[in-house]
């Protein structure tokens, strides 16, 4: 038995380090711990525990399958088993084996009648001086080349031409490390367009802040805080500000139909197979990363946030 954090609306067991519920998202805050049993059911994409109560994984979001009966542990051992003992089956078969094989040579070899050498003499041959062969080569012999008395020319680089420069500039990305965390790169993708189906990656706004809102329309505190990233986008949009709001784990239609019916005007990505999400660590949703023009991360928020707590991340990465 192990303590979790109760979650005060479904009450569903979570861990002492999850600040969002895994079966309904809400914000866990100071809950209730209780002793509950150990995990029983590990999320089939990221492997990490859960309790068997969560229909989701509390890491990645994945949808949980059923935990496997404990019958299977008894049926692999006896399977593991009887391996080993084919096994070791096989090893004595060998070993009799070749004990059979080096017995029958030695009684062979003992039937057989000892053969007769010639004595062997011990006079040594008179020593002759060597004959000329009569072979003649028809190489001719190598006539090595007198050393150069002159000094070796120095090394000279090969020159390398000069860039031309280009009408459109390729902006790289910035060294590493990258990882989702406050003063690391923020991590790249390439996530569809909800409204035009086009490819967008986050490296092509390299130069500019960027806030990625990870999100879903089943989400309320997402719901409530998306007028108020959309009148923060309003205001900074001529400064260069962009706004990526990822749809986590649903279709196309959904995201399309909640941008248009809430008039948002930033971009709406879809991330339908949760790469993103599980590439970013999320906890819960919804999160908001704000980069710096650089690709840096300047701040990272966990739940939702109010117009002025908007205000006072995009100061760290507007210009």
């Amino acid at each position: 038995m192990q303590a979790s954090k109760l979650c005060p609306k479904c009450n569903t067991p979570n861990r002492l380090q999850a600040r969002f519920c895994a079966q309904c998202g809400q914000p866990l805050g100071a809950a209730q711990t209780t002793p509950v049993a150990a995990p029983t059911l590990y999320c089939p994409r990221c492997r990490a525990p859960n309790y068997s109560t969560a229909r989701r994984c509390e890491r990645c979001g994945q949808a949980l399958l059923p935990a496997p009966k404990p019958s299977t542990g008894r049926y692999l051992g006896w399977a593991m088993a009887a391996l080993g003992l084919a096994a070791l089956c096989c090893v004595a078969v060998t070993i009799v084996g070749a004990l059979g094989i080096l017995l029958l040579s030695y009684e062979v070899q003992a039937s057989l009648p000892a053969a007769t050498l010639p004595p062997t003499s011990t006079r040594q041959p008179a020593h002759r001086s060597p004959t000329p062969s009569p072979f003649v080569s028809l190489v001719p012999p190598v006539t090595q080349a007198p050393l150069s008395t002159q000094p070796a020319a120095p090394l000279v680089p090969p020159v390398t031409p000069a860039l031309l420069p280009t009408d459109t500039p390729t902006l790289l990305a910035p060294p590493g490390p990258f990882a989702p965390q406050v003063g690391a790169y923020a991590p790249d993708f390439t996530l569809p367009n909800a409204a035009t189906n086009e490819m967008v990656s986050l490296s092509q706004f390299y130069g500019q802040p960027v806030l990625i809102n990870f999100w879903a329309t089943w989400c309320v505190w997402c719901v409530e805080e998306m007028p108020d990233i959309e009148a923060a986008y309003q205001q900074h949009q001529a400064e260069g500000l962009v706004v990526l709001a990822v749809n986590v784990g649903e279709t196309q239609q959904e995201a399309y139909d909640f941008a248009r019916r809430h008039q948002l005007t930033f971009t709406i990505l879809l991330d339908a197979d949760w790469d993103v999400s599980s590439l970013y660590n999320l906890e819960g949703y919804p999160t908001s990363i704000f980069v710096r023009p650089d690709g840096m991360i300047a701040y990272i928020q966990l739940g939702s946030m109010d117009a002025a707590e908007i205000a006072q991340y995009l100061s760290l990465i507007l210009k």
